[in-house]
């Protein structure tokens, strides 16, 4: 008497995962599949004759009598499986006839519905009836977001997901989101090549304004992040400059879209990848963690981390004009004056290896105990740890990335930067530490002389799937906040002393 039921949201049918599943439904799997419709019909029913047929069919007693007709004809010998045939061939003549076909059921399932997902009793009913039918089913519900709170019912796609609630006054700075998308805009006034794509995320990525300022040159495809990146790069290869926006978590699911489709053909296609690291509110399945590693495979790519809004400028006028594939990380939330005040006392654009410590002469490197190598919004910890051992009386600097790939290009940038000294270099990310930026910057530097006398440590994330304990940041969950940066630089020390 088991049945396997199968919870799913509209939005899921913009993708194409759902399609292959039900492609590979079959009539007695017993499956139980719920639809939950937020907004939008997906089967058109459209006039009251379409309305009854719909509450006749979803009724008990329609369904009783439809199996015990079915059964007793089926025993008739020779002709019954015939018949049964037959009437079925005629029912399903009848309603197309009436109001088009129905895509579950010409899949071989049953349908039950549309209903009011928010009545409970309703659902419990459908639920009944489904298991009554004896073969695999759905159950189309409509419900209403946001049900039961009137700010979300008014505003659902503000209350999707809300971060824990603030008394404090609301930042009159933009996010990164934000600002990445007016800075498209100014682009796109220069540039009417320039277009932006996007997966279902038209809000959460900032390109709201970019959607009203540019119509014709706006598209949302839907959660469809592989078509989103294919559409993109054939965009490309026919003289457009096409902005594929989509948060660091989703983007995985068109990794081989992004090798075969743009990478391979070296289309200039750029993707603003936005929520990039960990981020708290959403917990791991948001967590923006595998980007840094599995782009850095790809040939012909260019890869930017910034982290103050001037960056992300700089990053987004470079991107548009390269001749290859570019993608611009940047977190959630907004920048961090601190970081600002201590990496941007020159605000020269174009500098893509920044330090905290570098403002005279180079000779003020050699006054240093270590250096931390470090991008993203990590860089908060990097300068934790410092000033935690910069009251033990150490003195630790630090170099802030702007831009990671090419590796040997940047790598090339940061030797200049290190002290001649031997010393600890510690390189620290908050993305998954193997392949990462440490692995990789740190062997592209391995030849380099200034490197033969230092002690290289590696912090990165090992456990991407980390969950903070009440009262715990992100970092301290995982391992990588100031105080075991400190720690780590403390234990680098003493060897080099060795």
């Amino acid at each position: 008497d088991a049945y396997t039921v199968c919870v799913l949201g509209d939005g899921a049918y913009t993708g194409g995962m759902i399609h292959e599943a039900l492609n590979n439904c079959r009539k007695k799997l017993r499956l139980i599949i719920v639809l939950n419709e937020n907004e939008m019909s997906i089967s058109k029913n459209i006039g009251r004759f379409a309305k009854e047929l719909s509450h006749l069919r979803a009724s008990t007693g329609y369904i009783k009598t439809k199996n015990v007709v079915s059964g007793a004809l089926s025993h008739i010998p020779l002709i019954g499986k015939k018949m049964v045939a037959s009437l079925i061939g005629f029912k399903q003549e009848l309603k197309g006839a009436v109001y088009g076909s129905n895509l579950f059921e010409s899949l071989g399932l049953f349908y039950l519905g549309p209903a009011d997902g928010n009545d409970e009793a309703a659902v419990e009913k459908l639920l009944q009836d489904a298991k009554a039918t004896n073969q695999s089913c759905i159950i189309h519900l409509k419900t209403k977001k946001g049900k039961g709170y009137p700010p979300a019912e008014a505003t659902p796609v503000k209350y999707h997901g809300m971060p824990p609630a603030s008394v404090a006054a609301p930042d009159p700075e933009p996010t990164f989101s934000q600002q990445m998308g007016h800075k498209l805009c100014v682009l796109a006034q220069k540039n009417e090549k320039i277009c932006a794509i996007t997966a279902a995320m038209a809000d959460g990525t900032g390109l709201l304004q970019f959607r009203g300022m540019f119509p014709p040159r706006f598209f949302d495809v839907g959660i469809a992040e592989e078509h989103a990146v294919t559409f993109a790069a054939g965009l490309a290869a026919n003289g457009y400059r096409p902005a594929v926006a989509i948060y660091s978590t989703f983007l995985q699911r068109s990794y081989d879209n992004i090798i075969h489709d743009v990478a391979l053909q070296n289309l200039p296609v750029v993707f603003l990848i936005d929520r990039a690291g960990m981020n708290l509110a959403d917990g791991p399945t948001h967590y923006g963690v595998f980007d840094v590693a599995f782009l850095s495979e790809i040939p012909n790519l260019r890869l930017y981390t910034p982290i103050t809004l001037s960056a992300l400028n700089s990053a987004m006028e470079e991107a548009f004009r390269a001749p290859c594939a570019c993608a611009i990380r940047y977190p959630n939330g907004r920048e961090n004056p601190r970081v600002v005040k201590e990496f941007y006392r020159d605000a020269s654009a174009g500098i893509s290896v920044r330090s905290n410590y570098l403002h005279g002469s180079p000779e003020e490197a050699e006054t240093l105990d270590g250096v931390i190598v470090t991008h993203g919004r990590i860089v908060a910890e990097a300068l934790a740890a410092a000033d935690r051992l910069a009251g033990e009386g150490k003195r630790i600097g630090i170099l802030l990335l702007e831009q990671l790939m090419p590796y040997r290009t940047v790598a090339q940038q940061v030797a200049p930067c290190l002290p001649q000294k031997a010393c600890p270099v510690l390189f620290l990310e908050e993305e998954v530490r193997a392949g990462g930026m440490g692995m990789l910057l740190s062997w592209e530097l391995r030849d380099a002389p200034v490197m033969q006398n230092k002690r290289v440590e590696v912090m990165g994330l090992e456990n991407p799937f980390c969950v903070p304990a009440a009262g715990q940041s992100c970092w301290q969950a995982a391992g990588l906040d100031a105080s075991a940066i400190a720690e780590k630089l403390n234990r680098a020390l003493e060897e080099c002393k060795k």
